[in-house]
């Protein structure tokens, strides 16, 4: 099912790119790359839902309560959450780690940082999940039309596409989206295969990042104890 999934953006995007065509940074040299990366943040995105769907199911079992007055910390059990999605998706997204760099090669310290910046992604996806999972207890309505959002936010990301191919109208809101700052230094990273060049060139992607992996776990797992400790657990 991967290489379903990524074979019909590759033949499309082949047939776009084909002529060497550039549309921005994208060109025929490393589309690829950016259809692998696109069907990655796709995995890592399942860390947002895990969380969420995985308390839904605990509060159908009715075995929820339980859970949330079990003697271990907040961030011990969403982080638990993360590292199970992980370890779900780890051979499909390692087994397209390599295709990507057959594709297109970088050293050993951009591998090394691509890596971490996918682990800052996560972490800030734990986040995200943290807050959607909240209201998965509290007030399902809430946590549907969240969900919504989110869906709305990571497809004007311009993930699977130039942003220039965009009308300008949505590029405007592309560029307010922080994980189209996330996504670009991704891209940035691998294609210019210099992490020094890399950090200095694009210093609001790379402090967004940092910042947004240090702070939204944080406002995740506050809003989760603020919403639960207000309203409780909607049976």
């Amino acid at each position: 099912m991967p290489f379903v999934t990524v074979l019909m953006p590759m033949i499309v995007m082949n047939f776009v790119f084909g002529s060497f065509l550039n549309v921005g940074y994208w060109n025929g040299l490393n589309f690829g790359l950016f259809v692998i990366m696109g069907y990655q943040m796709g995995l890592l995105k399942g860390v947002i839902d895990s969380i969420p769907n995985s308390l839904y199911s605990e509060k159908v079992l009715r075995t929820l309560p339980a859970i949330m007055i079990a003697p271990i910390h907040r961030f011990t059990l969403l982080s638990g959450l993360m590292v199970s999605k992980l370890v779900l998706i780890s051979i499909p997204f390692c087994l397209f780690l390599v295709v990507a760099l057959f594709i297109y090669p970088c050293s050993f310290l951009t591998f090394v940082v691509i890596i971490i910046i996918f682990l800052l992604m996560a972490i800030i996806f734990m986040g995200i999940g943290a807050i959607l999972g909240v209201f998965t207890m509290s007030n399902e309505n809430i946590w549907r039309l969240l969900e919504l959002g989110l869906y709305f936010l990571f497809w004007l990301s311009a993930l699977n596409y130039p942003i220039e191919i965009f009308p300008d109208i949505l590029q405007f809101f592309i560029k307010l989206n922080p994980l189209y700052y996330f996504f670009d230094i991704l891209h940035f990273t691998w294609i210019e295969n210099n992490v020094v060049y890399t950090i200095m060139a694009h210093p609001f992607h790379v402090g967004l990042l940092l910042s947004c992996a240090l702070l939204i776990p944080l406002v995740g797992i506050y809003i989760f104890d603020k919403v639960f400790k207000k309203y409780g657990i909607e049976l």
